[in-house]
């Protein structure tokens, strides 16, 4: 694994002949955040180091440890959330309370086990050795593969490993379980507003109202987004101490000419 700083290239860490794979990367405060198989841990670079987070997140209950992977990596509400194969696990990190909470599996078909380390790798095994076949006993184990916090929501996206067709002798599939694979789900809360900014040549101004319950987001005076929220959110606001250009999604990669909060 390695780092470009602008002028050369550095390891962070050498070959050593084991599966390593980053399937995501997220700036976090002042970290970078790197998904991670086959721990399904995210590992954390600060710049200088590069350290696993052993647990984070921790295995859903009744699954294996092994042969997991983080896939997916995004924020949503102020919160970190990343998704887990194989078993579609969505966890949240809450930076205030220091934990991660699963949020939900992405799939409610089969059953999960910890008899075996993927879904349906025992009925593909056992397939397998009845037909004198080599197929892969993973494949369909169950991805969330993507994430994109658009307007109020946070969209996840589900696979199986590759995107194959379902076999037609895969009998223990059936087409309740099959509809679930290739799926987008939508998470809403509320209190959060995403939206795409225009690129000016030069300075631009951003205004964020959160007022007579509603929030919005503008620039140069245009407004490019809204939402409902809680009236109550408007006197959370006003106590809440801003830290301009240190924040959730890293440092600001621009210059600050002025900024106020009213």
């Amino acid at each position: 694994m390695l780092a470009f700083d602008g002028r050369g290239w550095q390891t962070l860490r050498e070959c050593d002949g084991k599966s390593y794979q980053v399937y995501g990367m997220l700036n976090y405060y002042d970290r970078l955040l790197l998904a991670h198989y086959p721990s399904g841990c995210v590992y954390e670079y600060d710049g200088e180091s590069l350290t696993e987070r052993k647990n984070w997140p921790p295995p859903m209950p009744g699954v294996v440890g092994y042969a997991r992977e983080a896939q997916s990596l995004g924020l949503y509400r102020g919160d970190l959330y990343t998704g887990v194969w194989p078993w579609a696990e969505l966890w949240r990190f809450d930076r205030a309370a220091g934990k991660w909470f699963l949020v939900r599996r992405l799939f409610s078909r089969p059953t999960v086990t910890d008899k075996v380390g993927h879904p349906f790798e025992a009925e593909i095994n056992a397939y397998n050795a009845a037909n004198n076949k080599k197929n892969v006993f993973n494949d369909w184990g169950q991805r969330a593969t993507s994430m994109a916090a658009v307007g109020d929501s946070l969209y996840i996206g589900t696979s199986n490993k590759g995107g194959l067709l379902r076999p037609p002798e895969y009998d223990f599939i059936d087409d309740a379980t099959l509809a679930q694979y290739g799926l987008v789900h939508r998470l809403k809360l509320p209190g959060h507003l995403s939206c795409q900014t225009r690129w000016v040549d030069g300075p631009t101004t951003f205004q964020f109202v959160v007022a007579n319950g509603r929030m919005s987001v503008s620039q140069d005076g245009d407004e490019l987004a809204a939402t409902e929220v809680a009236s109550t959110a408007n006197a959370k606001a006003a106590d809440e101490d801003i830290i301009w250009g240190r924040g959730l999604f890293g440092p600001l990669a621009g210059h600050l000419i002025r900024h106020s909060a009213e």
